[in-house]
């Protein structure tokens, strides 16, 4: 028979609990990260997977903070906004032209104004 020292221990540790990565990224609340302390003063491997998430955390940190900022250009910025502007212009040319949209609206107001004159002279007629 093999030992290995979990075997002493009748409550083993699983180091892959996502809780270890939660508290090594002071993610975790206070009952937790208590919980999860008191687990590693206990277990030494415990320990160690908390150390190598912290490392890798680190180096993770490190290489985005040297990698490049990605964006648009000035240049690319100014060409995106004269685009945006030749299509509103384009846009505006094409909406209705106002002697239409001024007859919509009195057309519609005209028609409104006769079906509350026909509610209020005749309720009956509405209701029918």
């Amino acid at each position: 028979m093999t030992f290995k020292p979990d075997d002493l221990n009748p409550n083993p540790i699983n180091t892959d609990d996502p809780r270890f990565t939660a508290y090594a990224l002071g993610e975790l609340g206070e009952k937790e990260s208590a919980e999860i302390k008191a687990a590693l003063y206990n277990s030494p491997e415990a320990q160690r997977t908390v150390d190598g998430i912290r490392e890798t955390a680190q180096l993770l940190k490190q290489s985005m903070d040297d990698e490049p900022m990605v964006g648009l250009t000035e240049n690319h910025r100014r060409t995106v906004e004269a685009r945006i502007d030749e299509s509103s212009k384009k846009v505006a040319s094409a909406a209705l032209p106002s002697s239409f949209r001024k007859a919509l609206w009195i057309s519609s107001g005209l028609a409104a104004s006769v079906l509350l004159a026909v509610s209020i002279w005749r309720p009956s007629f509405i209701m029918s």
